[in-house]
């Protein structure tokens, strides 16, 4: 940085005093004009739609709360959680004074009684509804008792030289 000013400092003035400066100009001003009138409407357009939206958005924006409610913050913990997390894990990660019997209790009642929270197996808590499809039952094909595998294709049965194992 410090050589890039070393060359230009000399080369402005070399510029100035051999008259280059004012000719540059002379030729740059015509060029700045014309970009002037062409990109001076649209910057200000989005200049000044870009000052709006930061008005509505100071007015429209919901600030957060200073101190959340139990809930939130309960939320906040299964929502970093990786799997479903134990109300007595949630009442430690969420280090509120009294002991961890007394938080543990509070943390029970607010997830049995937020809709937010669902218990997936017993005491286990997580944030929504568990998603995906329901478990299929894994059960083996009607008229497969025979080695292949025989599918139905267009009406015709096919079969395939794929043992099947024995069950």
């Amino acid at each position: 940085m410090l050589g890039a000013g070393l060359v230009l400092a000399p080369a402005a003035v070399w510029l100035v005093r051999t008259e280059w400066a004012g000719k540059l100009a002379e030729r740059a001003r015509p060029v700045v004009r014309q970009m002037g009138e062409i990109y001076g409407p649209v910057l200000v357009e989005t200049f000044t739609r870009y000052e709006r939206g930061r008005v509505v958005f100071a007015q429209a924006a919901v600030r957060p709360a200073a101190v959340g409610t139990l809930a939130e913050r309960i939320a906040r913990v299964l929502a970093f959680c990786g799997s479903p997390a134990l109300a007595e894990d949630i009442a430690r990660q969420l280090g509120a004074p009294g002991s961890l019997r007394d938080r543990t209790r509070l943390v029970r009642t607010e997830l049995r009684g937020c809709g937010a929270f669902v218990e997936v197996r017993r005491g286990r808590w997580m944030l929504g509804e568990p998603g995906g499809a329901p478990a299929a039952p894994l059960c083996r094909p009607r008229g497969l008792d025979q080695p292949g595998i025989c599918c139905m294709s267009g009406g015709f049965t096919h079969r395939f030289a794929i043992p099947w194992p024995r069950w």
